[in-house]
């Protein structure tokens, strides 16, 4: 064993152990497939859509800076969601958002064309890309009901939370 006397006062600094690990962003790397960083946004915030195609935001926004540009981003959003109202063909819209672009959209999620009943449900909902560069951005899942007229979309009303999570991944 080695007692604290057998050391000296300066051997062990943070400088010198931050030297011997390399620990700097420009030549630390990590095997291919492995998580970099993971940030989970949660909503429970209910919220109705009704007569209207008009993608709307629901809490599940988070802001993300990826830590290097070669990362792959992978977006997952788990919803949940409801559908109902008094015509056939009728479903969930939805749509991944970056920095208020669309980067992904689902048309036609739960969709029914022949009942008009309520439909309740959780959606899982996957996007990848590359990080490009190591820029913050922001993240945002929308949502709507598939019917512009007599129909309706609930999120978090069952089966809530809905949560967001974005992965970075060594690519």
């Amino acid at each position: 064993s080695i007692g604290t006397v057998d050391i000296a006062a300066d051997a062990i600094t943070t400088a010198k152990i931050a030297a011997a690990l390399d620990l700097s962003a420009t030549t630390l790397t990590m095997p291919t497939g492995h998580i970099i960083q993971q940030v989970i946004k949660t909503s429970a915030t209910v919220v109705t859509v009704t007569n209207s195609s008009t993608l709307t935001a629901f809490g599940l926004t988070q802001a993300f800076t990826p830590k290097f540009a070669n990362s792959i981003i992978l977006i997952v959003a788990n919803v949940a969601a409801e559908h109902y109202g008094t015509r056939t063909d009728s479903g969930l819209r939805f749509e991944f958002r970056k920095d208020g672009s669309q980067i992904r959209y689902w048309p036609y999620v739960d969709y029914h064309s022949n009942d008009n009943s309520q439909n309740i449900s959780t959606q899982s909902l996957y996007h990848s890309e590359s990080a490009a560069n190591t820029t913050a951005r922001t993240y945002e899942v929308r949502f709507t009901s598939s019917q512009a007229t007599n129909g309706s979309a609930r999120i978090n009303n069952y089966n809530g939370p809905s949560r967001l999570i974005i992965t970075e991944i060594a690519g």
